[in-house]
């Protein structure tokens, strides 16, 4: 399994969790950071994605 792929599991299953916390705790503050963590979750894996495709490109057959 590729690590981007692992990036996003985590960020749907972490969005899933935040519903949930927010659900329980109603706490506006967990909202905004568990979004500002999971958006960088996202955004990590976005990037982990290009770099393995970049690095496909360089060398397909390693």
């Amino acid at each position: 399994m590729k690590l981007s792929h692992l990036f996003f599991y985590f960020s749907l299953v972490f969005s899933s969790l935040q519903g949930w916390l927010v659900y329980c705790f109603k706490s506006s503050f967990l909202d905004i950071a568990c979004f500002i963590l999971y958006a960088f979750i996202f955004l990590a894996g976005i990037g982990i994605y290009f770099q393995e495709k970049k690095s496909e490109k360089q060398n397909p057959f390693g």
